[in-house]
């Protein structure tokens, strides 16, 4: 056989450093070493390793009071996408829960999470399912109901592995009165709330203004590594996560 001797290593992707965010994966090389460790191979070409993950944000709330301000968010689930099956034959969506309906068995369980593509945008996106059958499973999705619906042509489902949930953020904020303050990179945390005192003047262009700020803007980011942001400033990781912005203060 033309791969009989052929080692393999396998790494958990939880044990995994950051995904690489010019590139969105992971740049691998490898070098072989005799079994005695006498000899030692040149390394290899650098492989990129473009991985699927899924990234699912919750729910952001604020809070401004005795001038603090105080950002709380569910922390952000980080799955694995397995094989595409296309085989969504039925939706419905009754009292805020999606029913969808494989032609097949589908083998997923309650707290499986599954990607939906090819239905519509009620039911696409990533959910945790909470209900089961054979051949149907339940998500919760806040929308209005819709009765049962053929999908022709078949829309897809993807099953997803839990991966875990992230544990560190990269918080950038701005303060301003509705003039589009500068965008300043505060910390990176390992906790989903933060909470800052008001600031007593805010900057535009770099020159402070002759008033204080009256409203606060917050961008969360996973953490990664740094990329240049889009309005020039330099530090951003690879992936925003949530966002509120002009919240009165």
């Amino acid at each position: 056989m033309a791969d009989l001797g052929i080692k393999k290593y396998r790494q958990p992707y939880i044990n995994l450093p950051p995904i690489n965010s010019e590139t969105e994966g992971y740049s691998l090389r490898y070098r072989v070493i005799s079994e005695d460790r006498n000899r030692v191979s040149h390394w290899s070409p650098i492989y990129l390793i473009i991985p699927e993950y899924t990234y699912v944000p919750g729910s952001i709330e604020f809070n401004s009071a005795n001038q603090v301000s105080t950002f709380t968010w569910d922390p952000v689930t980080i799955l694995k996408n397995k094989t595409t099956v296309s085989n969504i034959t039925n939706k419905q969506l009754t009292n805020d829960l999606a029913t969808i309906t494989t032609s097949t068995a589908h083998y997923m369980v309650v707290g499986d999470w599954v990607t939906i593509e090819n239905v519509d945008s009620p039911f696409n996106g990533t959910y945790k399912i909470n209900a089961v059958t054979a051949d149907t499973f339940t998500y919760y999705k806040d929308h209005g109901n819709i009765a049962s619906t053929p999908v022709s042509p078949a829309g897809a489902y993807k099953t997803n592995s839990f991966i875990t949930n992230a544990l560190a953020y990269d918080i950038w904020l701005r303060w301003d009165r509705g003039d589009s303050g500068d965008w300043i990179y505060k910390e990176r945390i390992q906790t989903t709330s933060v909470s800052y005192p008001h600031a007593s003047f805010y900057t535009i262009g770099g020159v402070v203004q002759n008033q204080p700020p009256n409203r606060l803007s917050i961008e969360i980011y996973l953490t990664g590594q740094p990329i240049a942001r889009s309005d020039g400033a330099a530090g951003t990781p690879f992936l925003k996560v949530y966002r509120m912005l002009n919240e009165t203060i």
